[in-house]
């Protein structure tokens, strides 16, 4: 379900598509439909609703429940010039409404959005024992399984946005010291960051990478430790240790 401000009803059918896609992907993964809620806001209504990320952001809400803007305007520019260390990377032509740089920060929210909508995903699956870098890296393979599967043509286009996040903010420290009380920026880069290590466990399963996991936790009656992803996936362990993740690809 999409509920959108009044003047955003294509941006919501947009929104609506790409969480379809993942409905459908979390059910074939997990045994169980999937129950997605999002909110397109404008800026006004991002307001009244009292988020608390700067307009422009991915925003959760709730378990299941998910917040986008509904446009994007000279505010979201500047929100992910900072986070990009430049200007927002696009693509796809000339857009319907506002400039191709407005259209771009609402297609960056899209990408982080679907690593929030991830989250969700493992938390609900319990997959993994509470460490929070075991759970961001879980949930960087979710959603960069998706990306495999529905926008395969964007590879490139995917890596390198992630990758600008991570020379917006690079990590100080090795991905185990990851923590959720860090300032915003260092959390989305080191999202990014996360989002590189996933290609070793989705390299390794070839395409059946969220099942294993799932049949492993089930199988072991318990949530996912890190000793678990250490012993099937062996270059994992070499990941993990400083400057193992300096390249993007």
């Amino acid at each position: 379900m999409v509920r959108y401000s009044p003047g955003s009803l294509d941006r919501a059918a947009h929104v609506q598509a790409r969480l379809d896609a993942l409905a459908e992907d979390f059910g074939a993964w997990g045994g169980a439909r999937q129950e997605l809620l999002a909110f397109v806001l404008s800026p006004e209504d991002w307001q009244a609703a009292r988020m608390t990320r700067a307009y422009g952001l991915p925003e959760a809400t709730g378990a299941n429940g998910l917040a986008l803007p509904a446009w994007g305007d000279e505010h979201t520019i500047a929100v992910w010039r900072a986070l990009l260390g430049g200007s927002v990377p696009w693509s796809a032509g000339t857009p319907v409404r506002g400039t191709p740089e407005e259209a771009a920060t609402l297609a960056a929210a899209d990408l982080l959005a679907q690593i929030e909508v991830a989250r969700q995903f493992v938390d609900r699956e319990h997959l993994v024992d509470g460490a929070p870098w075991l759970r961001e890296l879980l949930a960087a393979t979710v959603a960069r399984a998706a990306f495999d599967r529905h926008e395969a043509d964007r590879r490139d286009e995917i890596l390198g946005f992630f990758a600008a996040l991570v020379r917006g903010a690079p990590p100080s420290g090795p991905p185990t010291e990851y923590r959720e009380d860090l300032p915003y920026q260092q959390r989305v880069a080191a999202a990014a960051q996360f989002f590189t290590g996933a290609e070793l466990l989705l390299q390794h399963d070839r395409g059946k990478t969220i099942r294993r996991l799932l049949k492993m936790s089930r199988k072991n009656g318990r949530p996912l430790a890190a000793a678990d992803l250490l012993a099937r996936y062996p270059g994992l362990g070499a990941w993990l240790v400083p400057g193992g993740a300096a390249n993007p690809r």
